[in-house]
């Protein structure tokens, strides 16, 4: 159970580091405007 709780706690860090790094990103693209740069 423990193990279990666990997981779902790490899971929900990442989940939640991801997605502000995502937000991050695209707040970036539409701070700079430069859309250019993030094609590749």
């Amino acid at each position: 159970m423990y193990f279990e709780d666990s997981l779902d706690t790490i899971y929900s860090l990442l989940t939640i580091t991801c997605i502000t790094d995502y937000l991050q990103f695209y707040k970036d693209i539409w701070l700079t405007g430069d859309r250019e740069a993030y094609k590749d």
